[in-house]
């Protein structure tokens, strides 16, 4: 066989291996998962919060406990961010705030009325940086309430429960539903952060 007509033979196998190469996934997930019945809830078995209105979770593993930041609201019906625990990521407790709990569910990251978020707050993403301070990023709804116009905002914490708001929106200041104003993906390497937006173009600070 010359080497011409080797190289003829084999320009096809090559050329399907590197169309499969580049098919498969830049980033694989683990799995497979097993959905699991009945959703998160509390030890009696009742909902999370009283409106079972729950959503956005973000979850991390910290001093073996499962950490959940979500998406609800309490008697003030703005919505804002609670916080759960679990030490088996199916049963949790919903914090409660010590000095004044409200009547329904105490939010870590309630929504101010002076703030360019003032309509309401959600979809938390929560990372602990190198620097031991906790990063929120989150969906800010921009007034006037109703306009469907959001940024992305930042918040931070000492401890994952006293939180403090940004110097405003670190992310796109305008946009409508879904898109880049949707919370970012954030995760940490060689001590930056790097934030995959969902028209997966990445931001690093």
């Amino acid at each position: 066989m010359t080497r011409r007509l080797a190289a003829l033979l084999l320009a096809p196998l090559l050329a399907i291996q590197a169309t499969s190469a580049a098919a498969q996934p830049r980033c694989r997930f683990p799995g497979p998962f097993t959905r699991l019945e009945p959703p998160a809830r509390l030890a009696d078995g009742g909902p999370l919060v009283p409106i079972r209105i729950a959503a956005d979770p973000s979850v991390i593993r910290r001093d073996g406990r499962y950490l959940m930041y979500f998406t609800t609201a309490g008697s003030s019906r703005v919505s804002g961010i609670a916080r759960a625990e679990s030490t088996d990521g199916r049963i949790w407790s919903v914090w409660r705030s010590p000095v004044r709990p409200d009547p329904l569910t105490d939010l870590v990251l309630p929504t101010p009325p002076d703030v360019w978020e003032a309509p309401g707050i959600e979809t938390a993403n929560v990372l602990v940086g190198p620097d031991g301070v906790w990063r929120m990023y989150y969906t800010g709804n921009r007034p006037p309430q109703g306009s469907a116009t959001y940024a992305i905002g930042l918040a931070t914490s000492p401890d994952g429960i006293a939180w403090n708001f940004g110097n405003g929106a670190t992310g796109p200041r305008g946009g409508t539903v879904a898109g880049r104003t949707e919370p970012p993906l954030t995760s940490r390497k060689d001590g930056s952060c790097a934030a995959a937006l969902p028209d997966a173009s990445t931001r690093r600070s």
